[in-house]
């Protein structure tokens, strides 16, 4: 039986670049979604902790901190109007905004529990 192919540093750089474009165009989030479904493995969390990182890197460059948080109240609303969520999905939302908080502040987050406890292969 062959082995699964991993994720390479090349396919991170592709994940965040089809990400980065997309943000810069203002291309729909659906839109993305699709452009880097092909790079998702099953049952991996992977682009899923490049954007982690990615977030984290913005979450430094806007400033948040101890002294200028940054408010989670509304943040869907403000930065993903188009995106409803409903029970879990406001969970998982949540889960990716502090982890990636979390990251900038230098812990890492168990992304494996926590997508376990998911019980879908979506992270």
């Amino acid at each position: 039986m062959p082995a699964r192919k991993l994720p390479t540093p090349r396919d991170a750089a592709t994940a965040r670049r089809i990400l980065l474009d997309g943000l810069a165009r203002d291309a729909d989030i659906f839109v993305l979604v699709n452009e880097i479904a092909p790079l998702h493995p099953p049952n991996n969390t992977f682009p899923g902790e490049v954007f982690l990182r990615v977030a984290a890197d913005a979450l430094e460059w806007c400033g948040a901190s101890r002294e200028q948080p940054l408010a989670l109240e509304g943040i869907r609303e403000r930065f993903l109007p188009e995106c409803t969520f409903r029970g879990r999905q406001n969970h998982k939302l949540q889960f990716a905004v502090l982890a990636a908080a979390a990251l900038r502040g230098g812990a890492e987050p168990d992304l494996l529990d926590e997508v376990a406890w998911w019980q879908t292969d979506e992270f």
